[in-house]
C-alpha cells in the first residue's frame, strides 16, 4: 500500500500552493486540515470502492468533506506525476531500510569473522572439498558481496532523490509551483528532470529492483551452503533451533525451514522481476496504466528482501559451528596438494606441471594418505595458510586484519550514510 505517501506527497503540493496564495488560503487551509486527518487515518480512503484509484477517492472525500471548495485540490496536478512523486518516496523508504538491514548483517558477519579468524574451515569447487581457509575467511567472503550491494544501492538512491511534482501529465504545468519548498518537505535532495522523462521513466524503480534481485539470488547461494553443510554427512554447521523444525513423522529429522522459505521467495522474486521487464519493455513513452501492475509486484521483491536478510542476520547472530568436525575435514591432505605442488616447484626447480603431475601420480598409486608419509608438513593445515602473507588470503593474522580494516571502513559508511538519510528525510524509518 502506497496511502501514506500519497497522502505525504498531496500536502506538499497543496501546502506550497496555499504558503505563494496560488490557491485561496482560508480554502487551501481547509484542504490541508482534511489531509491531515486522512493522514492519521488513510484507510478511510478504502471506503470510496467506486473511485478509480487513490487519488479519485481523495477527491471524492475531499468533496463529502469540504464540498466545491475541494476543486482547487487538482490545479497543477496530474495522477501521472504525483504517482511517480508517491513511488519514487516508497522506493527511498525501502532503499533505505533494506541499506540498514545490510550494514546489520555486515557489522555481524565481521564480528564473528574475527571470533573465527582461526578456525579451519573447508571451501568447495564444484561442491568437492578443495582447499582450507578459515570460517572468518568464508564469512568475509560473504561481507564482500553484501558490501558490493551496499555500494550498488547507495549509488541508485541518488537516482530515486529526484522529485518530480511539476512534470504534470507528460508537458509540465504553467502554474508556478515551489518545487524547491516541495521537494524540501518530502525530503527529496532535488527536483525536476525531463518532464516527459519524469512520468514516463520507470528506471527509478527497476534500477534498484534489479540490484536488490541480485542480492537475493545471493543470498539464496548462502542458504545452499548452510542447508548442505549442516547436514549430518557434513555436520560443520548447526542452525539455530528458532529457524528449524521438526518432522511430522520422522523423530530424527531437523529441517531448516527458514532458510527453504527465503529459498522460495528469491525464486519468486526472481519470476516477478522478469514480469516487471516483460511488461516495461512493451510499453511506449509516456504514461501507461500497465505501470501500475509494475508497482504492485515491486513492493513484493523489496519485502522479500527485507524478509531474507531479516532471517540470515538473526540466523549468523546465533549460528554455531562444529570445529572439531571442521577442522577434521580441512586437514585431509588431498587439500593442500594445490599448495604442495607450488611449494615443490618452487623448492625443487622444477616446472609447476612437473611438480603437479609427480602428486597426482602418487595419489593415484598409494591415494593420498601416502602423502603423509613423504610429506609431513601436510599435517599442519594451518601451516599452509600461513604461507599466504597477503591481504584478503585465509592466513588468520590477515583474516583479522582485514575484518579489523572492514569494520573501520563500514563505520565510516554508516556515518555517511546516516547523513545521506538525513537528507533524504528517510533517516526516521
Amino acid at each position: 500500500m502506497i496511502l501514506e505517501e500519497v497522502i505525504e506527497v498531496e500536502r506538499a503540493r497543496v501546502k506550497a500552493l496555499v504558503d505563494d496564495n496560488i490557491i485561496p488560503k482560508s480554502d487551501g487551509e481547509k484542504i490541508l486540515s482534511c489531509l491531515e486527518e486522512l493522514k492519521k487515518e488513510p484507510r478511510k480512503l478504502l471506503e470510496y470502492g467506486e473511485a478509480e484509484d487513490v487519488f479519485e477517492a481523495i477527491e471524492l472525500y475531499l468533496q463529502d468533506r469540504i464540498g466545491s471548495v475541494a476543486s482547487w485540490f487538482s490545479l497543477g496536478r496530474s495522477r501521472n506525476d504525483h504517482i511517480a512523486a508517491t513511488l519514487r518516496l516508497k522506493t527511498k523508504k525501502y532503499i533505505a531500510r533494506i541499506m540498514i538491514l545490510l550494514i546489520k548483517l555486515r557489522r555481524t558477519l565481521i564480528e564473528k569473522a574475527k571470533i573465527y579468524a582461526s578456525t579451519l574451515f573447508p571451501a568447495y569447487t564444484h561442491t568437492r572439498e578443495a582447499q582450507p581457509i578459515t570460517f572468518g575467511h568464508y564469512l568475509l567472503s560473504i561481507d564482500e558481496e553484501l558490501e558490493d550491494h551496499l555500494t550498488l544501492l547507495e549509488k541508485t538512491f541518488e537516482i530515486v532523490d529526484v522529485m518530480p511534482l511539476g512534470a504534470g501529465a507528460v508537458g509540465g504545468t504553467t502554474v508556478n509551483l515551489d518545487r524547491d519548498k516541495i521537494a524540501r518537505e518530502l525530503g527529496f535532495a532535488r527536483h525536476s528532470r525531463n518532464t516527459l522523462y519524469m512520468v514516463s521513466s520507470r528506471g527509478f524503480l527497476i534500477l534498484p529492483l534489479g540490484i536488490v534481485t541480485s542480492l537475493l539470488a545471493f543470498l539464496s547461494r548462502i542458504t545452499q551452503d548452510l542447508i548442505i553443510l549442516s547436514m549430518s554427512r557434513y555436520g560443520i554447521i548447526k542452525i539455530p533451533n528458532k529457524h528449524t523444525a521438526t518432522s511430522s513423522i520422522m523423530p530424527h529429522k531437523v529441517n531448516p525451514v527458514t532458510l527453504e522459505i527465503l529459498r522460495a521467495r528469491v525464486g519468486e522474486s526472481l519470476g516477478l522481476f522478469t514480469s516487471i521487464l516483460d511488461i516495461y519493455r512493451a510499453t511506449p513513452s509516456g504514461y501507461n496504466l500497465d505501470f501500475q501492475e509494475i508497482n504492485r509486484i515491486s513492493w513484493r521483491i523489496f519485502d522479500n528482501t527485507v524478509e531474507g536478510l531479516t532471517i540470515l542476520h538473526d540466523l549468523f547472530s546465533n549460528i554455531e559451528i562444529d570445529e572439531k568436525r571442521s577442522e577434521e575435514i580441512s586437514r585431509d591432505p588431498e587439500l593442500l596438494t594445490a599448495d604442495l605442488a607450488e611449494i615443490l616447484s618452487i623448492e625443487k626447480r622444477i616446472p609447476h606441471r612437473e611438480a603437479h603431475r609427480i602428486i597426482a601420480s602418487k595419489i593415484r598409486e598409494k591415494g593420498s594418505k601416502c602423502l603423509l608419509e613423504e610429506y609431513p608438513q601436510l599435517k599442519d593445515s594451518m601451516s599452509f595458510l600461513e604461507k599466504k602473507r597477503f591481504r584478503g588470503s585465509p592466513n588468520p593474522e590477515e583474516v583479522k586484519k582485514f575484518a579489523d580494516e572492514k569494520e573501520a571502513r563500514l563505520r565510516e559508511y554508516e556515518e555517511r550514510l546516516s547523513e545521506l538519510l538525513k537528507l533524504a528525510g528517510t533517516d526516521k524509518g
